[in-house]
């Protein structure tokens, strides 16, 4: 397992803003009309960005890999190029990889 470097935070970072970014978009966008969805969506990007100020602030890639894996899988799913960064860079131990 490698320690994460400041050069992964910063790509962390920029995968899962651009994943928010694109997952508010796509979901809140085209359903805005739909509140009760809103609110469930709202809940999604909270738990990611809350995820993401808990990596910056303790920069342990696991707590973000259990954040994002712990969600429904379209939302998971969603968030598979920060699971794979993750997983691709060994920043977890390899019995916790989800990804193939």
């Amino acid at each position: 397992m490698a320690k994460v470097a400041k050069k992964h935070v910063t790509a962390i970072n920029a995968i899962m803003l651009k994943t928010l970014a694109q997952y508010i978009t796509v979901f809140a966008g085209a359903r805005s009309a739909d509140t009760e969805n809103l609110s469930m969506y709202a809940e999604d990007v909270a738990h990611n960005v809350n995820g993401l100020c808990s990596f910056n602030k303790q920069p342990d890639a696991m707590v973000l890999h259990d954040c994002i894996t712990r969600q429904d899988t379209i939302v998971r799913e969603f968030f598979i190029d920060a699971l794979r960064y993750i997983e691709d860079n060994e920043l977890i131990a390899e019995r916790y990889f989800t990804c193939i």
